[in-house]
């Protein structure tokens, strides 16, 4: 395909990775499409998908970022039979890290994928699905998201870390 990006801030849904489908039980769908007593009108939805990781939030004051590129056409002096998955992960990485750095916030990578601004709060979650070596899926990076969102779930499975945004970070 000829590589694409798309950017956009989607209405509030929660979505499941592989692992995870088909796992969230009648209670926590209840808990999970009620909207925040802050904003009474908007109900969030949940997706199944393919990525991997687990669940997630996306929403208003979220930018998404999901390049769509064939990784063997991907090729240089570093990459000559093109990037490998683990090196696309990296490169998100880097391009969130060094995006953040433009706006005086300083991230970093930790041993869980994403960015983030310390040990325990992370800024950008990271997904990815290949099909062939084609990408799908990408970045989420909070700009101004309410973060009560996460306060329901167990951001990408990650017990007792939370998640922050560009703007409680300035």
């Amino acid at each position: 395909p000829v590589p694409t990006l798309l950017l956009f801030t989607p209405p509030p849904v929660y979505t499941t990775g592989r692992r995870e489908r088909g796992t969230l039980t009648h209670d926590q769908v209840q808990l999970l499409t009620q909207p925040l007593p802050s904003n009474p009108e908007v109900a969030p939805t949940i997706t199944e998908s393919l990525r991997g990781g687990q669940i997630t939030f996306h929403g208003p004051g979220q930018l998404v970022i999901y390049p769509i590129l064939d990784l063997k056409a991907i090729r240089s002096p570093k990459w000559p039979n093109g990037l490998t998955a683990r090196c696309y992960v990296n490169v998100l990485e880097e391009a969130t890290i060094q995006t953040l750095a433009r706006w005086k916030i300083k991230s970093f990578r930790t041993e869980n994928p994403g960015v983030w601004v310390t040990q325990e709060k992370k800024i950008a979650a990271l997904g990815i699905h290949l099909r062939r070596n084609i990408t799908s899926f990408g970045v989420g990076l909070n700009l101004h998201t309410d973060l009560a969102w996460f306060k329901r779930i167990v951001a990408c499975g990650l017990e007792g870390k939370q998640m922050t945004s560009m703007a409680q970070e300035r």
